[in-house]
C-alpha cells in the first residue's frame, strides 16, 4: 500500500489536518504568485532602485568632493537623516572619512559607489545600512516557518475538535452494539449543530431499543407463565386419559387448551410482525373480515350489524388479530358480546365491538391500550397486551383505536381505519 493510499484511508482527523495544511501552502504560493504578478509589475526591482540610488549618491558627491564643508554636512544628512553609516576612499583605497561604523565593520550589507568627475575618478563612498537593508534569505525563511508551524497547530487543534464528536459517536454506537444501552453522546451534544442533531438522534434510538428490550422482556416472562397453565392441564389430562380412559369431555378440554396456546403464539407472532415490519397489504372488506373473526371466536354471527359496507387496505393477519382481541376483551371483561358494528364515518371504516360489562370510567379509559395494564376487577390471568396491540395494528395502518362508555351500560370500544382499496 502506497503512502498516499494509507494517508487517504488513515483517521479522519488526520485527513482533515493534512488537506487543511495542503489548502494553507497553495493558497501562500497562489498569493504571492498573484502579489508578484499584479503588484510587482511595472515597479522597478531591488537591484534596479539601488542601481539608480548609487548614480545619485555619486552626482552628489562629485559636487562636493573637493568642498569639504558641504561633503561634511552631505555625510551628516546621510547619517542622521537617511540612517546609514557612510565611509568615503581616496582614489588610492584610503579611508579619508567616516561617519558611524567605518565600512569594513559592518556586519550589514554595504554599497559602493565610484565619484568620478570628467573622467577621473575622485574616490568612492560606501554606505553600510548596519542591518536595516532588506531581510535576508534565512531570515525570511525562518519567519515563514515559525508562520506556517502555527498554522499547522492550529489546524491540528481544529481536526481533533471537529473529529472527536464523531469518534465519541462511534464508541456509542459500538456501546449500543454490546448493549450498554446506557451510554449517551454528551461531547457531541454540546458541539451543538448537526453534531447536538445527530447526538439526540442516537439518545432517542437508545431510548427506543431499551424501552423495546424491557418490553419484549416483560412479554416474554409473561407468555412462558401463561403457556405454563395449558400445559399444565394438558399433562393432567393426558395422565387421567391414561388411568382412568376418559372419552369425548377430556378430548374437548384437550381441544380447549390447545385453543388457548394457539392463541399466545398468534399473539407472539403478530407482535413479531409489527416488531419487524412484515405486513402483506391487501384489500380487505370490512364485513367479511368481522364475521370471519366472529367465527373463529365462537361469537354468534347475528350479532354482527353492517351499517355500512366498504373495504380498506390492510395485513388480513394482522387485522384479524385486532379483531380478535376486542372480541375475547369483551368476552372476558365486559361480560360477554352484545353487539358488533361496522360502519362508516366519511372516509373511514368503524368496527366496534360492544359488550354488557361494568363500563369504563373515564379514569381507565385513558390506560386501556397501554402495554400491560391489566383489569383487576377479573381474574383472566391475561398479559394486558390486547388492547394495546389492537391500538398498534390500528397506528400502523394509519388509523386509530376509541373506547366509549354505552349509555345504557357496557362499553363500546373499537378501531377506524381509513378506506384504501388500492394496494
Amino acid at each position: 500500500m502506497t503512502p498516499f493510499v494509507r494517508l487517504i484511508r488513515s483517521n479522519m482527523s488526520r485527513r482533515i489536518f493534512v488537506w487543511f495544511c495542503a489548502i494553507v501552502m497553495v493558497s501562500v504560493v497562489a498569493s504571492a504568485g498573484v502579489f508578484s504578478l499584479f503588484v510587482l509589475a511595472g515597479t522597478p526591482t531591488w537591484h534596479k532602485q539601488v542601481s539608480q540610488y548609487e548614480i545619485f549618491a555619486a552626482h552628489q558627491f562629485e559636487h562636493v568632493w573637493d568642498d569639504e564643508v558641504r561633503l561634511d554636512q552631505l555625510l551628516d544628512d546621510l547619517h542622521n537623516d537617511i540612517g546609514v553609516d557612510v565611509t568615503l576612499r581616496g582614489p588610492d583605497g584610503e579611508i579619508t572619512d567616516s561617519r558611524g561604523v567605518v565600512c569594513t565593520q559592518c556586519s550589514g550589507p554595504t554599497f559602493e559607489t565610484v565619484v568620478v568627475r570628467d573622467g577621473v575618478t575622485l574616490g568612492s563612498a560606501i554606505a553600510c545600512a548596519s542591518g536595516e537593508g532588506p531581510p535576508r534569505p534565512l531570515k525570511g525563511i525562518a519567519v515563514l516557518s515559525v508562520i506556517l508551524l502555527m498554522i499547522w497547530i492550529g489546524s491540528l487543534i481544529v481536526a481533533r475538535a471537529i473529529v472527536a464528536p464523531l469518534k465519541e459517536l462511534t464508541d456509542v454506537a459500538d456501546a449500543l452494539g454490546r448493549g450498554e444501552l446506557a451510554q449517551r453522546a454528551e461531547l457531541a451534544k454540546e458541539a451543538g449543530g448537526e453534531f447536538e442533531v445527530l447526538a439526540d438522534a442516537f439518545h432517542d434510538m437508545s431510548v427506543r431499543i431499551e424501552r423495546q428490550l424491557k418490553d419484549q422482556k416483560t412479554l416474554l416472562a409473561g407468555v412462558s407463565h401463561e403457556l405454563r397453565t395449558p400445559l399444565g392441564h394438558l399433562m393432567m389430562l393426558i395422565e387421567m386419559h391414561r388411568e382412568l380412559g376418559l372419552g369425548a369431555d377430556a378430548v374437548a378440554e384437550f381441544e380447549r387448551e390447545v385453543l388457548e396456546m394457539d392463541d399466545l403464539v398468534d399473539q407472539l407472532l403478530a407482535t413479531s410482525r409489527l416488531d419487524f415490519e412484515l405486513r402483506d397489504n391487501r384489500s380487505i372488506d370490512a364485513a367479511s373480515v368481522t364475521l370471519e373473526a366472529m367465527e373463529r371466536a365462537g361469537v354468534a354471527p347475528e350479532l354482527l350489524e353492517v351499517v355500512d359496507h366498504g373495504s380498506f387496505c390492510g395485513d388480513t393477519m394482522l387485522i384479524r388479530r385486532a379483531l380478535a382481541n376486542l372480541l375475547r376483551n369483551a368476552k372476558v371483561h365486559g361480560g360477554g358480546v352484545t353487539r358488533v358494528e361496522v360502519s362508516r364515518e366519511a372516509d373511514r371504516m368503524v368496527i366496534a365491538v360492544e359488550d354488557d360489562g361494568p363500563g369504563l370510567p373515564s379514569s381507565e379509559r385513558q390506560r386501556l391500550f397501554e402495554a400491560f395494564v391489566q383489569d383487576r376487577s377479573t381474574d383472566s390471568g391475561s398479559l394486558g397486551l390486547g388492547l394495546f396491540l389492537v391500538k398498534r395494528v390500528a397506528a400502523v395502518h394509519m388509523g386509530d383505536v376509541f373506547a366509549d362508555e354505552r349509555p345504557e351500560g357496557g362499553a363500546r370500544i373499537g378501531f377506524v381505519l381509513p378506506m384504501d382499496e388500492s394496494c
